[in-house]
This record gives structure tokens, C-alpha cells and sequence, in this order.
């Protein structure tokens, strides 16, 4: 069973992409829920080692991380919803969402 996320990820590894873009509904990867604890605060910048070592984070699945980072493409995440944020995000604006690598 492939999730959207390891099918899309294939894909990149594919066709060589230069990163990923993952949107959601919020601006990025937080500690917790934004939606459920307004304290949460965005994480700008993780590892891929973070990602798949923090249970509580679920932007993704740990295949589709995996194949990300042994092929070294690097995840961007950020919010769909705000006017302007996908042409930055492709264009790998270092002030968008949160940036998944290494």
C-alpha cells in the first residue's frame, strides 16, 4: 500500500526534482497541533533525522521521509492558503514554512 506521499516522493527522486513541497493548512511543522494548542510553535528549520525520530509529528509518512533523505531532496512545508507562499516555496524562499533536509 503507497501512500500520496511516497508515490509523489518517488516521483521527485524520478525526475530529479530539487525539493519537495508539502502544503497544508497551517504555515508549516510545529512542536504540536496548532489547530488544538495555540502555544505551538513553528519550526523553521529540521533534520530528517528530527522528522522521523518525533512520533508526534505526522506532516508525512517515515517511508515517503526515508526516500527523501536517502536521495537527498530536501521537504519544504508551508501553507497553501496564504497568497503567494507556493511560488516561494518552489523557488525555495528560506522564509516559507519549514524546511525538511539534511
Amino acid at each position: 500500500w503507497l501512500s500520496f506521499f511516497c508515490i509523489s516522493f518517488s516521483l521527485a527522486v524520478f525526475f530529479f526534482w530539487l525539493r519537495v513541497c508539502v502544503s497544508k493548512k497551517v504555515d508549516g511543522v510545529y512542536n504540536d497541533d496548532p489547530v488544538k494548542n495555540p502555544e505551538a510553535e513553528l519550526i523553521r528549520e529540521m533534520s530528517f533525522q528530527q522528522m522521523e525520530s518525533e512520533m508526534k509529528i505526522t506532516v508525512m509518512d517515515k517511508t515517503a521521509v526515508t526516500l527523501c533523505r536517502e536521495n537527498d531532496i530536501p521537504v519544504v512545508v508551508f501553507n497553501i492558503k496564504k497568497k503567494g507562499m507556493l511560488t516561494q516555496a518552489v523557488q525555495g524562499s528560506a522564509t516559507v514554512g519549514t524546511r525538511i533536509g539534511g
